[in-house]
């Protein structure tokens, strides 16, 4: 815990508190590179990783979908 007094506490403590949430993210090997990217990443509502469990860039398309057991099989597909 970091505890500020002073007129400038928010101005020191905003720093700390995305140095610390980028740094539990990478004690859980999850990557952030700042805290611009820590900020937009509360608007993510869906992850997709490919088959390797890597991120992928460009257009990717949806084939086939197989449902897991436990799942109601709604899936939302973008438009083609």
């Amino acid at each position: 815990m970091v505890v500020v007094a002073g007129d400038c506490g928010i101005a020191a403590g905003t720093p700390l508190a995305i140095l610390g949430a980028i740094g539990r993210a990478a004690r859980k090997d999850a990557i952030v590179k700042g805290g611009r990217y820590l900020e937009v990443l509360s608007s993510v509502d869906t992850v997709v990783l490919d088959k390797t469990g890597t991120l992928t860039l460009g257009t990717p398309e949806t084939f086939d979908v197989h449902v897991s057991t436990g799942s109601d099989g709604r899936v939302a597909l973008p438009p083609r």
